[in-house]
């Protein structure tokens, strides 16, 4: 009878589980956007999802499985990962900052991008208005895996506002494309140190834009 007991239970309790619909954490990938209401449709509206999934990560990544996701208002995420770089896209529709990694008083240390396309509206044929794909500022030691960024004013910004002591330095940006923006990217000149490796500039005005 007792294990009859134990087995109902442990029977019950997975029933219980498998009906969860709320925002769970998934482990290694952080936060799933979907479990805050994302479509990923490529139609759907889907900035009050993934803000309220950001607000919901803190220090967690947000995750993205395959989709299109469609917002208009720029993510502040710790980091970011994405199921498939060809297959998941996060589509911008605004016209600053897409994704910025920012914290201009303290720097901060050990964000991580990885495996998706960042596409905004801009193109290489104007140097503003078309936003920008990765806003980095005072950010060191992060590291950018397997992106796609399109479609910007600037495809990547990596600069400090409050100046030094702050700077971006020792980033690694490993098998990124940025393509088909005015600017591939623009470093100003409180960022030393930055790695580039396996990486592609397609379609620029100008690939490498160093202001002193």
């Amino acid at each position: 009878a007792a294990a009859g007991s134990a087995s109902a239970a442990a029977a019950s309790a997975a029933a219980a589980a498998a009906t969860l619909t709320g925002k769970v954490d998934k482990g290694t990938y952080g936060v799933n956007v979907k479990d805050y209401g994302a479509t990923g449709d490529g139609v759907t509206d889907d900035t009050a999802a993934l803000l309220a999934a950001e607000a919901a990560a803190g220090t967690r990544p947000l995750y993205f499985p395959n989709g299109t996701y469609l917002f208009g208002t720029g993510l502040t995420a710790q980091s970011i990962l994405g199921e498939n770089r060809q297959k998941t896209v996060l589509s911008y529709t605004g016209t600053g900052n897409a994704i910025s990694v920012i914290t201009p008083v303290v720097q901060s240390y050990h964000r991580r991008l990885e495996n998706f396309t960042l596409r905004g509206t801009g193109s290489a044929t104007t140097s503003s208005g078309g936003g920008t794909g990765l806003h980095l500022d005072s950010v060191s030691a992060g590291m950018f895996l397997n992106l796609y960024i399109e479609q910007f004013s600037q495809a990547v910004w990596m600069r400090s506002t409050v100046g030094p002591p702050q700077q971006c330095l020792y980033n690694t940006f490993i098998d990124c494309t940025f393509s088909d923006s005015y600017y591939g990217v623009r470093l100003d000149d409180v960022s030393n140190e930055n790695r580039f490796i396996a990486c592609r500039v397609n379609g620029a005005t100008r690939g490498f834009h160093f202001v002193s």
